[in-house]
């Protein structure tokens, strides 16, 4: 009808670095091209449920450290959500 409805397609690894991955605990989230914008950072393990939580304003701070040292060792999810647009990576943990 003259309007185009997909939705721009961004590259997880234009937006978001994770390192060091795998980690032992420690990984730093580097955040691109939301310069001014608040994100909301969550890790969710395999079974779904999420291990942390925090919310970043890139006006101010592009980097985040979290510490997953006290997790099982294994793969999690990395989702960082600007606005109405959800990122994803995968992490190992391992120990």
């Amino acid at each position: 009808v003259g309007y185009n409805l997909e939705a721009a397609e961004v590259d997880a690894k234009d937006y978001i670095q994770i390192y060091p991955n795998p980690t032992r605990g420690l990984i730093t989230i580097d955040i691109g091209s939301a310069k001014g914008e608040e994100s909301q950072i969550s890790v969710f393990n395999t079974l779904g449920e999420r291990v942390y939580q925090t919310k970043t304003n890139s006006a101010y701070n592009t980097s985040t450290e979290i510490d997953l040292s006290q997790q099982v060792a294994g793969v999690y999810i990395v989702k960082v959500q600007n606005g109405s647009t959800a990122y994803t990576k995968r992490v190992i943990l391992t120990h």
